[in-house]
């Protein structure tokens, strides 16, 4: 009894607080003595953790997706079929032959220009182009352009028969009236279409080729874009077929057209910065199509092709400017030839004189301006020369990465070459 009288009170003595501390107030649980390292994990965040970045399309040049796709097309096309008219120069200017020629060949073009096209548009913009949608986009944009040159070649004549035929028509209805101002006003408004309908020609005809291939191909991924690119024509690297690089780089040379801007309309000074933005557009493009197309090394020495494009683009706006500048001086001194008989400064017969001295002046200046167009025939060889059209080694494949598990190659093989043109579809 005694000892159960002792346990007793030693339990009450350790479940009493200390003398002094109120009761109430909750005694803090004992500190966890266990080590830092025993201790059990924290609770794992919540945090949802950052998500992956996209994975690139392809890390090899010729599977390279471009993001100006539609452009890059339109200028192939063109650059294709430019590319024969080039050829063709010196044969079309045979009298009676000329005409025949120049159309042949245009029309002959038509059979690379598409596989360069199908070749873009599979291995660069992931299209599923059969080869036959890039033949029917170009010839509709080609039928529709040759259409459309009825009413261009008729504003020409317009322009031609309005020089004469207005002097005489005035001649005869107002004996003895100035015939100047007739003639600069039939002309000058028939030369002023010129240039408008010429653009809308070519907007047309380039809306006519994207529209039609657009809807005969689709956007394609995986391993039906593998299959697609497996079957191309041409192959990476344009190995197996000779014609294959010069062509390429031609048309890339001769195609290369930078957009229309409003400055282009200032007098002069529009020549220049077209000639800048022309150079710029047409050095990048050579090298892409450099690395993605030919596959060839990166890092090559083309300061020559530089020089060249500048000396080329830079010569054509000087051309164009002193045109221009002479236009509009034969314009000014063709005015004063109005002006002054209306003053009273000079009779009319002095004035006619000046005005039509003034008038062959623009006339002289238009066709300094229209000689800038053969720089750019000169364009279509001397680029492609100056960057290499004839390589020693065209592009060649990379070997494919060894599957998992599967035998090394053996040091020293050959590279992989890509398969002669023709041998896929």
């Amino acid at each position: 009894m005694n000892a159960l009288l002792f346990v007793l009170v030693v339990m009450a003595g350790q479940s009493a607080p200390p003398a002094g501390v109120d009761a109430s107030v909750p005694t803090p649980a004992p500190v966890d003595t266990v080590p830092a390292e025993t201790a059990a994990p924290a609770a794992p965040s919540t945090v949802a953790p950052p998500a992956p970045a996209a994975a690139p399309t392809s890390d090899k040049a010729h599977e390279r997706l471009w993001d100006d796709l539609e452009r890059e097309l339109e200028m192939t096309a063109e650059g294709g079929i430019d590319v024969c008219e080039a050829l063709s120069l010196p044969l079309s200017l045979i009298p009676g032959v000329g005409d025949a020629v120049g159309t042949i060949s245009e029309w002959l073009c038509l059979v690379p220009a598409a596989l360069a096209v199908d070749y873009v548009a599979v291995h660069h913009g992931g299209r599923d182009a059969f080869l036959w949608q890039a033949a029917v986009s170009m010839l509709a944009g080609k039928l529709v352009g040759d259409a459309l040159d009825t009413p261009f070649y008729i504003v020409v004549g317009a322009a031609i028969l309005a020089g004469i035929g207005v002097p005489v028509l005035a001649a005869v209805i107002a004996p003895g009236t100035s015939l100047l101002l007739p003639t600069l006003l039939a002309v000058g408004g028939a030369a002023l279409l010129v240039a408008p309908l010429a653009w809308v020609k070519d907007k047309i005809g380039e809306w006519i080729f994207t529209s039609s291939f657009f809807f005969l191909t689709n956007q394609v991924h995986g391993d039906e874009l593998q299959k697609a690119r497996d079957g191309t024509w041409l192959r990476p690297g344009l190995g197996g077929s000779w014609w294959a690089r010069p062509f390429v780089l031609m048309g890339t040379a001769a195609g290369t057209r930078a957009e229309r801007d409003l400055v282009d309309l200032i007098p002069i000074w529009g020549r220049w910065t077209k000639a800048t933005r022309q150079g710029e557009l047409l050095k990048e493009r050579m090298r892409r199509v450099g690395t993605d197309v030919l596959l060839d090394p990166p890092g090559r020495e083309l300061a020559a092709m530089d020089v060249t494009i500048d000396v080329l683009s830079y010569g054509k706006a000087a051309v164009g400017s002193v045109g221009q500048a002479t236009a509009i001086a034969g314009l000014g001194v063709g005015l004063t030839g109005v002006v002054l008989p209306m003053t009273g400064a000079t009779d009319q017969q002095t004035g006619d004189i000046i005005g039509f001295t003034g008038f062959g002046l623009a006339l002289a200046g238009l066709g300094i301006y229209a000689l800038g167009s053969t720089l750019d025939t000169v364009r279509t060889f001397a680029v492609p020369c100056a960057y290499g059209c004839f390589a020693p080694e065209p592009g060649i494949v990379e070997a494919p990465s060894p599957k998992k598990g599967a035998p090394a190659e053996k040091k020293g093989a050959p590279a992989t070459k890509p398969p002669a043109a023709g041998a896929g579809r």
